[in-house]
Parts: structure tokens; C-alpha cells; sequence
């Protein structure tokens, strides 16, 4: 479906007042040539917007990109603003420009609200910058616009987003702009991370870095060396992901990034988890929660799932269970939808493991809703494996099935380990009824 409008985005685009743009909106909406899909939010019948898009073709070309700035600018205005509540005391937020004027979100919730609303417009509007007569000017706002709006759910529109992203690297390689190359590139990386194509993820997060080192863009460099950590913990290479993310940590502490160093430290945590330290990376997260100051919600919600997995790790599945529960609680106030969804999948797993087997079928099919909606394939993909696990703890093999399949299809051809799971998992379940091959 084609994105539709806010009211201050067409007033920006049109360059009048708010109550202006209403009155003309509405008009059209009276002649049945605009749709009003809510309040405030306007969009084009598909006819109209095929006849809007040749007739804007027409326009010259300095008009074209004056419009588009007009509406950056209005975007990337409250996209910084909405970062800065997502990610608080992030120095990457300085270089996307000023905050808004005045308040324009309650709470991080709020903003994250108006991100789903707005993210399909941004992705559109940044596509297009990319593909016309790109302008400098607004390539990188472009650029900074989607790596601003990355951490409040562009994974929902993964496929678009990596669409954009391509364009605005190539873009940005055509103006010669190195730290735009760079950023484009992270965005980029940060969107196959996410749909779990590793290869690809690792090989833009290592232009990403080496383009941010050249153009002294330490900000978004500390946030590339943290995916490349990302991408080596997800393939198991977790002394090559500690290595990582003890770099960005230690960037991010140079930085004065507080909640930055802790999710890196938080991450090389986890990868001692997988590696077989798991009471030292529970030391570690007991060190960062007790810490004077503390992180903000979302780290705070994160350090708990890390503890939770390491509590695992060593056998303590009931405190597990108590960290997991409060990740969950964290994640869903602060509106976090992919790290309630991880968190969620976790716990089903403790208490399939605990034998609470219907409480654990309860947490996968929440798990699984959380992370269908929020678009993230590695979220899906680890729903769908737990809530198979769960079910076929029950007897019911069919259903598993149906899970562990889905599991595998998305997997198919990405390396990732858990590809081995599900493979397995559909062999064992194959064993159990004869019925089921491993192509599900």
C-alpha cells in the first residue's frame, strides 16, 4: 500500500500554514480526489496519485528538490527528536541538526507512534531524493533521516528500507560524499542485519567503518563496529564479536555515550554467554545495572534479557525467568516491540524447559505476534523455533511443524545457526511421525 500523509508534512510540501493545508485537503477530499485514512493524515486514490506522479514529472526541477527539502526538513527535525527519546545522550543525534522547537512527543511510546506512521512517507521521500537529479544537500538528509528513524521500527519496512538504502549509497557515492557514503552504508548493513543476510550486513558494516574513519564521523563509526558485532555473534564468531564490541564500547565512552557503551558492553556480554562464560558476563550485568546513573529504559530492559540468558546458561532457570519477566515489562513501557518479542521468546523457552509448557506455547504466540508486527526477521524466525519447540512439547506435531518449517524457510541460504535448529528440529519431529522430510 502507498504511504499516505500528515497534515504538517503536506503543509511543508505545499509551504503554507498548517490551517491552510487542512482547508485545501479537506476540499479534496469533498471532490473525492484525496482520502482521509484518519485525522490528520491524508491519501491519494490510486488513479489521482498516477496522474499526481506524471504531472509532477513535468515540474522544474528546482521546484521538485525545494519541496523535498521543505519536507527533510520538517522530518529530520522530528525523526532527531524521536531519536534522542529512543536513544537518550546518543552524540550521533548532534549531527542530524537541531531538535524541534517545542515538545512534539509525550514520551518515547509517542514518538515511536509516529514513526510507524511516518517511516513509509520517509522511506518513499528518501527514494526518490536518490533517484532523481540527487542533490547533495538532500541526499544526506535523506541518509540521516532513515538512520534516525533506524532504532524506532524501520525493520517493519525492511524491503523498502534496503530499496532506499541501495539508492542512497549509490547516491552518495556518485557526489564523492564520503560520510554520507558511510552512513548510507551502516543503514544499509543495519537493514540486512535485521532480515538476517549476514554476509551482506558484515561486508556494508565494514565500508560503513571505514568510510566513517575518513570522513572523522566517530558517532555513526562507534554504531557500525557495534553491528559488526552483531553480525559476528549471530554467525557464532563470539571472540571476534567481544572484539567488536569492546571497540565501540570504548568509543562510545570516549563519546560521553552512556547508554551506547552499555548496550556494547551488554552485547559482548551476551557473546560471553554463547561462549561458555556466562557467569562472567552475569558479573557484568549486575556491575552495569548497579551502576550510579544507569542506563535509560531500553539498555536498563536489555542488560535484564542478558542477565536472564546468563542465568540460563548456568542452570538458574527460575531466575531466569524473574530477568526475562522484567525485560518484558521494560520493553513493552518503553514500546520496544523487538526486544519484548526476543524477550518473550526466551522466557517461553525457560518455561518449556521448567515444564510450564502452556504458559511457554502463551509467551512464543505473543512473541510471534510482537515480532510479525514489527518486521524484524531474526525475531520471527526465533519465535517461530520456540513456539515449535513449545507445541511439540505438547504433542502436537503438526503445528510444530508448521513453525519449525516456516523457521527453516526463512533461514534458507543465510548461514545463521539457527538454521541448524530448525533443521533438526523438523528431522527429530520427521522421526517422531514419519510424516515431514527436512524441506518441511
Amino acid at each position: 500500500m502507498e504511504p499516505d500523509i500528515a497534515l504538517a508534512s503536506a503543509a511543508a510540501v505545499l509551504d503554507l500554514p498548517e490551517y491552510e493545508a487542512e482547508h485545501l485537503a479537506e476540499a479534496l477530499v469533498d471532490q473525492a480526489l484525496l482520502e482521509s485514512v484518519g485525522p490528520g493524515r491524508y491519501r491519494f486514490h490510486d488513479l489521482v496519485r498516477a496522474f499526481a506522479r506524471r504531472t509532477s514529472l513535468r515540474l522544474d526541477e528546482a521546484e521538485r528538490t525545494t519541496a523535498h527539502h521543505r519536507l527533510l526538513a520538517l522530518l529530520l527535525t522530528r525523526a532527531r527528536t524521536a531519536f534522542a527519546l529512543a536513544v537518550p545522550g546518543d552524540p550521533v543525534a548532534d549531527v542530524f541538526g537541531e531538535p524541534a522547537p517545542r515538545p512534539v512527543f509525550t514520551d518515547l511510546p509517542d514518538a515511536r507512534r509516529w514513526a510507524r506512521a511516518e517511516t513509509p512517507g520517509a522511506v518513499a521521500l528518501a527514494a526518490a531524493v536518490a533517484s532523481g537529479a540527487p542533490d547533495a544537500t538532500a541526499v544526506r538528509s535523506a541518509v540521516d533521516l532513515l538512520v534516525a528513524l533506524s532504532p524506532l521500527g524501520l525493520g517493519a519496512f525492511a524491503g523498502r528500507a534496503e530499496e532506499a538504502a541501495r539508492l542512497l549509497v549509490a547516491a552518495s557515492e556518485d557526489g564523492r560524499d564520503r560520510a554520507a557514503e558511510g552512513r548510507a552504508r551502516f543503514l544499509l548493513g543495519t537493514v540486512l542485519l535485521g532480515r538476517a543476510r549476514l554476509d551482506e550486513a558484515a561486508e556494508q558494516a565494514r565500508e560503513a567503518a571505514r568510510a566513517c574513519r575518513e570522513a572523522d564521523d566517530p558517532a555513526v563509526l562507534r554504531q557500525a563496529l557495534n553491528d559488526l558485532g552483531l553480525i559476528a555473534q549471530a554467525q557464532a564468531r563470539h571472540e571476534e564479536a567481544i572484539t567488536a564490541f569492546d571497540a565501540a564500547a570504548a568509543l562510545a565512552h570516549r563519546l560521553g555515550h552512556r547508554s551506547g557503551a552499555v548496550a556494547s558492553t551488554a552485547n559482548a556480554a551476551l557473546s560471553r554467554v554463547r561462549s561458555g562464560h556466562a557467569e562472567e558476563a552475569a558479573d557484568t550485568c549486575r556491575r552495569l545495572l548497579s551502576e550510579p546513573g544507569g542506563a535509560d529504559a531500553a539498555m536498563t530492559a536489555y542488560v535484564h534479557y542478558v542477565l536472564g540468558l546468563a542465568h540460563q546458561e548456568l542452570g538458574q532457570l527460575d531466575d531466569s525467568a524473574d530477568q526475562l519477566r522484567t525485560c518484558v515489562d521494560r520493553a513493552g513501557h518503553a514500546g520496544d516491540q523487538d526486544r519484548e518479542s526476543a524477550a518473550r521468546s526466551r522466557l517461553a523457552e525457560v518455561l518449556r524447559l521448567l515444564g510450564r509448557v502452556e504458559e511457554a506455547v502463551d509467551e512464543a504466540t505473543r512473541a510471534l505476534r510482537l515480532a510479525t508486527r514489527g518486521g524484524r526477521q531474526r525475531e520471527r524466525v526465533l519465535a517461530h523455533l520456540v513456539l515449535a519447540h513449545a507445541v511439540a512439547a505438547r504433542g502436537d506435531h503438526r503445528t510444530a511443524r508448521t513453525h519449525a518449517a516456516q523457521a527453516h524457510r526463512l533461514l534458507s541460504g543465510l548461514g545463521a545457526p539457527e538454521s541448524a535448529d530448525a533443521r533438526s528440529l523438523l528431522t527429530a519431529l520427521a522421526t517422531a511421525d514419519g510424516s515431514v522430510t527436512a524441506d518441511g
